[in-house]
């Protein structure tokens, strides 16, 4: 019996043997008819990214190892999930494909290819492009740029179908899920919250996938899935950027009031301040968004609390003109008198700042006024806030100090100008008021202001765009060569700030067109990396140097292809600018634009005959960059150029 039953195995064996073996044959006569060889696994590969299905099926049918590691450690299920090709994808799994294999040694798996990375290469072929070496995998900020199609979605169901671990980590504690919020498609989270997805992961910047949702435009249904899937409310970014972001925060500086709503009632702490943020009711009052204040308010929110620097929310508010906020705050139980770590307070904050309305405010409602101040430069202080010129002039004649330190560390004269008060400013001059006098932070061991020091009145009325004050000082013998306490200029500030009338006045003046700052280099470097176009035309025509070289060997034309400012490439260009010039980095200005994606800045250097071969420092070229930033438009137009990956 027993010889009979071995007999038996033995027959079966050897027909499933025949069989298979039929088959394999089968195929590989099949590909020896098309002229290929069933163990050329370079062939394979290749039909695997043309997508040719039937031709994939006889190579396996043919024995080929599903599973087969390329040089480049790369594995045949990571390149149709990257290619998009799900029918590939299938037979692979099919033929025993490890679903949860490394991609390339990354630990990245074909999941997380087809979350984070799979439209932006289709994408990219189809403009006509392919860099066969370069995997999502080696430019991780391809995934963020464009949102999947509904092949990624199918892509996505099929992998977890077939066992994808939808809570497996890569080397940088990425999981799907993440990525899928970092890309924002709610879709392909559900998919993978219903096969268990772990949550509360974070990556190791300290990002949650709730925190990444919360940065959505469809932020109020993706938070809504997540909460409902039990993901933490009060996570904090703690990981290796340690900034203590949380979804709370995130989306009150998104302005999403639903959304605040949602996170509250899912106990999201009011008052939670982790590391270096400022508490949630200073991030809705910075953004100037009253209703939200209110309901944070409402919800318990701490009117006092302070930030790591000690500034309370009334503080911060009173930095900016948003008087409705500010009441609001002081009818909420704000203390007015509260100091900072450096003894400023609300009513320091908006005098500095020169909010007329604020300080008026506060002095009605009983601020206490600075103790470094005696009554008459007290009484001073009030008139020049209220732009009362005939008690200024009163006051003055009674033998107040024109040039004593008032409010904050400065004199009247700084004070009157940085309040705009022109009039006033006539009167001071007039009564010996010291043109130069600069504002002062501390006397000894007191704090008297804050923000800079150095500020003149001339500076001030510039800060303001203040043509007519400008005008005046100028006229008046105002030094336009003192610098604030960060080496800045009046020029540099009106370069900075795009203000072409007040440049052209001080340039009349005899304002030194190139004049060298530190951080910023000269002010047509500022004007074109902030795209101040008039400004840019102004300073080349008083003669500003087109190719001066700051730090890190950038010039003018880098800075405005950095910002796409392709106006301004075009007038430096014009100017003779150097097209070519290689910064420290071995960025052109042709790269800067290509990885920041600007097309109409690539357009412009290309049309002038811009290099496209330099290396960067990494290796990458225009080319290669645009494509690890997923920019394909740029792609295109370099590939057409002939660039080199």
């Amino acid at each position: 019996m027993r010889h009979r039953l071995l007999a038996g195995l033995l027959i079966v064996s050897v027909i499933a043997f025949a069989a298979c073996s039929k088959a394999q044959r089968d195929a590989r006569n099949e590909l020896k008819n098309r002229g290929i060889a069933y163990n050329d696994s370079n062939e394979f590969l290749s039909q695997i990214k043309q997508g040719d299905e039937q031709v994939v099926r006889l190579f396996l049918d043919a024995g080929m190892n599903p599973d087969i590691e390329y040089e480049d450690q790369t594995k045949p299920l990571a390149w149709a999930v990257v290619m998009g090709h799900i029918g590939i994808v299938q037979s692979l799994l099919q033929a025993g494909a490890d679903v949860n294999a490394a991609v390339d040694g990354s630990s990245k798996t074909p999941l997380m290819v087809a979350i984070g990375g799979l439209y932006v290469s289709k994408k990219l072929n189809e403009s006509g492009f392919l860099m066969e070496r370069v995997l999502p995998d080696k430019c991780p900020s391809v995934s963020r740029f464009v949102k999947p199609d509904l092949s990624t979605i199918e892509m996505v169901r099929v992998l977890l179908e077939n066992g994808a671990d939808p809570s497996i980590k890569d080397p940088w504690d990425y999981t799907p899920l993440i990525l899928a919020s970092e890309r924002c498609d709610i879709d392909i989270a559900q998919l993978l919250l219903e096969k268990d997805a772990y949550v509360n992961v974070k990556q190791i910047n300290g990002f949650s996938a709730l925190m990444q949702a919360a940065y959505c435009d469809n932020r109020r249904q993706f938070v809504a899935l997540l909460l409902d899937y039990e993901a933490d409310p009060n996570a904090v970014m703690d990981g290796r950027w340690a900034s203590g972001e949380t979804p709370l925060l995130i989306a009150i500086a998104s302005k999403d009031i639903e959304t605040v709503k949602l996170l509250l009632d899912k106990g999201a702490d009011v008052n939670g301040r982790p590391f270096v943020r400022t508490p949630p009711l200073h991030e809705a009052a910075g953004q100037g968004h009253a209703e939200m204040v209110e309901l944070l308010l409402d919800k318990g929110a701490d009117v006092n609390q302070k930030d790591s620097y000690g500034v309370t929310v009334l503080m911060k508010v009173s930095q900016t003109m948003n008087t409705e906020i500010v009441k609001i705050l002081l009818d909420g139980g704000a203390d007015m008198n509260a100091r900072d770590k450096e003894g400023n307070t609300a009513l320091t904050y908006a005098a500095y700042y020169a909010h007329a309305e604020t300080v008026n405010l506060l002095l009605k409602k009983g601020v206490t006024i600075p103790p470094q101040t005696t009554p008459h430069q007290t009484a001073l202080t009030k008139a020049i806030v209220r732009g009362d010129r005939q008690q200024v002039n009163a006051l003055l004649n009674t033998g107040v100090d024109v040039n004593a330190s008032i409010l904050c560390g400065q004199t009247p004269l700084t004070f009157a100008a940085g309040m705009r008060y022109s009039d006033i400013v006539k009167i001071l001059l007039e009564k010996g008021a010291a043109i130069n006098a600069v504002t002062r932070r501390t006397n000894g061991d007191k704090t008297l202001g804050l923000g800079r020091s150095n500020e003149t009145a001339l500076s001030l009325a510039v800060r303001n765009d203040d043509f007519k004050m400008t005008k005046l000082l100028l006229d008046k013998g105002a030094d336009m060569n003192i610098k604030t306490e960060l080496g800045e200029t009046v020029l540099m500030r009106a370069a900075r700030s795009g203000y072409t009338n007040i440049a052209k006045l001080l340039l009349a003046k005899g304002a030194d067109v190139n004049e060298e700052n530190p951080t910023w280099g000269t002010p047509l470097v500022v004007a074109a990396s902030e795209g101040h176009t008039d400004l840019v035309k102004l300073l080349l025509a008083r003669g500003a140097n087109v190719n001066f070289v700051g730090g890190y060997g950038v010039t003018p034309l880098m800075n405005a292809a950095s910002g796409g400012e392709a106006e301004v490439v075009k007038l430096l260009l014009a100017a003779g600018a150097d097209i070519n010039a290689i910064s420290s980095y071995g960025r052109t200005a042709i790269v800067y634009a290509a990885e920041m994606g600007h097309v109409d800045t690539v357009k412009v250097l290309l049309a002038n005959g811009a290099d496209v071969k330099p290396r960067k420092v990494d290796g990458l070229t225009a080319l290669s960059s645009a494509y690890c930033a997923g920019h394909a438009e740029v792609v295109k137009l370099l590939t057409d150029a002939g660039a080199p990956e």
